[in-house]
Formats: C-alpha cells, structure tokens, sequence
C-alpha cells in the first residue's frame, strides 16, 4: 500500500514584545519575539492510502476498505498590551503580544479516558457483528419459557392482586400492610420487568417475522450493520494555575478543557437464503448459531451479567452465520477536545526601594482538535467487553428490587 499525508490551512505562531519606559520617559523597546507555540488559524492534517486504479476497480465490484486518519485544529488568541507602572525610579514595562497562547499548557489526560475509549473500540465491533444476519427474536427462548409465560397470563400480577383483596376484605395492622405492600409492589415490578416486558417484544419480533416470512434472499445481497457508543467523557472545569514566565512576571490563568470521544464500527457483509425455510430460521432465531444465546439467555440473572459484560453480544458475534459473506468491517473513532485559558491577572513584582506589585489582567485562547481516525478491517475480541455505561434509573430500580427480592425470599418472575 502507498501512503500519503496532506496539509491545508495554517497555524501562526505566537509573539510578544517588551518595552521598557525610563522614569523620564525615553523607552528601550525590544525586537519583536516569536515564540514556537502555535497560535491563531486552522489547521488541517490527513493520511490515507492511495488506491491504484480505484474507479475501474470499484465498477468491477472490488472491495475497498482503507484506514485513514484526519486531525482537525482551530485556534484563536487575542492580542492583549500588559503594562506595569509607573515606578519612580524604575519606571514601566509594557508587554504586548499572544500572552495566554504562550502561557496555555493543557494538563495531560487521564489514563481511565482512553482506556475506557479502546474498550468502547471492542465493545460497538462486537455489538456491530451481533446485528449481521440478526433474528427478530429468540424462538428457542420463547419456547423454553412457555410453561413459566402461561402461568404468568392465567393469574397477572398475582401477587398484587392477592394484596389488594386482603386490604378490601380484612383489617390488617399497620406495619404488616406497610410490609405486605411494599412485597407486592416489588413483585409486581420484576413480573413487569422481565415477565411482561420480553413478552411483549417477543410478540413484536413475530409480528415483524411474520411480515417479513416472504422475503427470502435467494441472491446475495448487501447489507450494512452499525453500533456506535458516545459516553466518554472527561471535563476539567474552571482549572487555576500559576506559573513564572521571563521577565519576572508571574500569570495566573483560569482553563476549562473538555475532551469527549464516539467511537462507532460497521460491517459490510452479503447475505444469501438458501431456501424460504432458511430465511424463516434466520429470522425466528430457530438455526444452530442461535443454540449458544439462547442457552445464555436461560441462565438465572444473564440479563445482569449482560449490563456489566457484553457475554450475550459476544456470544452472537463469534458464532459463525451461515450465508453471511462479510466483505469488510471498519472502527471510527472521533476525538474532540476543547482548551480555553483566560489570564486572570500577571503580575510584576519591583524590588527597589520601595517594593512595589503591580496586577494586569487580560487575553484569552480557545484551542479545538478533532482527530477522525478509521480502523480497516479490525480484528473482532475474543473475550467479552467491559461495558462502563451507567446504569439508569429504571435499571438501578431492577436491581435494587432483586436485591431485596433475593434477600427477603420472595418470588422472583421470569427474566
């Protein structure tokens, strides 16, 4: 492969000027300074590969998938005139120029960042490779959990219901209908949870199979499966910090950084239906690949495991599909960081006779970086992910109502 790098845009650098006023008002001004920092501009940096005979190739129905990489700058700092004075005998100093670019040092990020961003990484290709080829739901589950879903139709929220008749036919005391109520209601939560809540999906998943029944793909035919994750975030809000810089004056500056990455995979891969009866399976969950999910599926709790550890995901990804061709598969990562430091004051401290502190404030600089980077065809992890997203608030209710069912014994509907 040839590769190739290509810059458009620029990046002025930064520059200060001093100038010293004697107390009878002649001045000493110094040569313009430029300093290696980079300032005020856009910038913009990409690396790809060439293909050769790339239009003639691709009608032919050749296959590309190529890495690339595009980084992504802005800057802009204002131009800011310091002047500290006027001292009687040692006079005045002005500084102008690009102060809060020179002065700006972005602090380093934190490792959990991108170690949290490479596991995203593994996590949406896996989650990508699952959709190839997908059911519309799980048949073999359905089944295994008949005998559990008609109890559950022929007497619905029983244990609320059976709450309910207690409280209308019977005097109860205080403290034991306070504890009978809030039995009924976790109960009544779980049975919605992972009772009514997956039957109603099943009953959606036929309903789409059944629509779907008479589409077969006897010839192959392309298709495109995504997953993509943004909750990586790390912020550094109204950061301080002072530093000495030449001259004798020390700045202190006020910084907000805010980095934040997506991460997103896909596969492009052919599908082909050896008959109507295999396009049926595919879609009702009813093939061999199917038989280690839903084995998963079945055990007591996996749905908890799941939110923590992509094990049903990965199972789905490595399990190979008959029919399926995958023809390329790609992993994108886009980075942006936002820097902003304002110089709070400078200061200058006069140690002749008398000592005196002079305080100026003034200039700001506002950095934006964008790095778009493309993985061609990575490799799929051969272990589960980590999944680091928080839970939200219905799912901390769903554990926090099987702890409390676990630990008081009660009931617990099928999940």
């Amino acid at each position: 492969m040839i590769y190739r790098t290509r810059q458009k845009g620029y990046l002025d650098r930064a520059w200060y000027q001093v100038t010293d006023y004697e107390p009878n008002g002649s001045s000493s001004a110094g040569a313009k300074t430029y300093t290696s920092a980079m300032s005020d501009g856009e910038y913009q940096t990409t690396s790809d590969v060439v293909i050769e005979n790339f239009v003639s190739r691709r009608a032919a129905g050749e296959v590309f998938m190529n890495p690339f990489t595009v980084v992504k700058q802005k800057r802009v700092c204002s131009t800011n005139n310091f002047l500290f004075g006027t001292h009687p005998i040692w006079g005045s100093r002005r500084v102008e120029g690009k102060m809060a670019c020179i002065w700006s040092v972005p602090p380093t990020r934190p490792v959990w960042f991108d170690q949290r961003k490479s596991d995203a990484q593994g996590r949406v290709l896996l989650r990508a490779y699952s959709k190839v080829a997908s059911e519309d739901f799980l048949a073999l589950v359905t089944v295994a959990e008949a005998a559990k879903t008609a109890k559950m139709l022929a007497k619905p929220f029983g244990a609320a219901r059976d709450l309910v008749n207690r409280i209308a036919y019977r005097r109860t005391k205080l403290l034991r209908a306070g504890l009978t109520v809030g039995a009924a209601s976790i109960t009544a939560w779980l049975e919605y949870r992972f009772g009514w809540k997956p039957l109603l999906y099943d009953i959606q998943g036929i309903k789409e199979a059944y629509i779907n029944n008479l589409v077969s793909h006897s010839k192959p035919v392309r298709l495109v499966a995504r997953a993509s994750d943004s909750d990586i975030i790390w912020d550094l809000p109204g950061s301080v910090t002072t530093g000495a810089w030449s001259y004798g004056i020390v700045a202190t500056m006020k910084a907000n950084y805010s980095h934040r990455a997506k991460v997103s995979a896909g596969v492009l891969y052919e599908l082909k239906d050896d008959s109507l009866e295999q396009a049926t399976a595919r879609r009702m969950g009813l093939r061999l690949q199917d038989v280690p999910s839903s084995i998963w599926e079945l055990v007591p709790f996996s749905f908890v495991v799941d939110r923590f550890l992509d094990v049903g995901v990965w199972l789905s990804a490595i399990t190979p599909k008959p029919g399926v061709t995958v023809l390329a598969s790609w992993l994108t990562t886009i980075d942006y960081q936002l820097n902003h430091h304002s110089v709070v004051n400078a200061k200058i401290s006069v140690g002749t006779p008398p000592p005196t502190t002079y305080n100026v404030s003034g200039g700001s600089f506002t950095e934006e970086i964008q790095s778009i980077n493309r993985q061609a065809n990575p490799g799929v992890p051969s272990v589960p992910t980590v999944n680091y997203r928080d839970l939200n608030l219905v799912q901390q209710i769903d554990h926090l109502a099987l702890t409390i069912a676990l630990l008081t014994g009660l009931k617990i509907p099928k999940s």
